[in-house]
């Protein structure tokens, strides 16, 4: 018979017996916020709402050095400007650093408004860790440096 070939496994089942008492113990002496993340580390969805909510609070802390420009600056040329686009391509086709293409204004004597149209002759390409005008990280440390413009 088959079934009396296998020989059940005391050692084992006395060893899973302890694990689980040592578990049971450690859950009745967890502290309230011990329970509270071993609750919240086994639901996916509030992890990922915790990754997205700390990237949020990084890039709150750190805005003046990843802002452009300050909140007072003002390009007159550019007021009705709307954001461009950012080009990681050339005209013709190859794979290039991140650029921008300048702008060319003309007014649209049907609608009378302004408009802006991309100028692919004039390229700008993106600069990292340039220097900007002077502002203060956290209100207290002097810095002139930016992530890009």
């Amino acid at each position: 018979m088959p079934f009396l070939k296998f020989k059940p496994l005391v050692k084992s089942s006395t060893i899973d017996l302890e694990k689980m008492e040592k578990e049971k113990e450690k859950y009745y002496t967890a502290t309230q916020f011990q329970l509270m993340w071993l609750k919240f580390r086994r639901h996916r969805v509030a992890i990922i709402g915790m990754v997205i909510l700390s990237f949020f609070l990084i890039i709150m802390v750190f805005c003046e050095f990843l802002a452009p420009y300050g909140p007072q600056s003002r390009d007159s040329e550019y007021i009705f400007g709307e954001p461009q686009k950012l080009h990681f391509r050339s005209e013709d086709g190859e794979l290039t650093a991140p650029f921008i293409y300048g702008l060319s204004t003309s007014f649209d004597r049907e609608t009378l408004q302004i408009v802006l149209t991309e100028d692919t002759s004039l390229v700008y390409p993106l600069k990292l860790f340039v220097k900007a005008e002077p502002y203060k990280l956290w209100g207290l440390i002097k810095a002139t440096a930016t992530f890009s413009r």
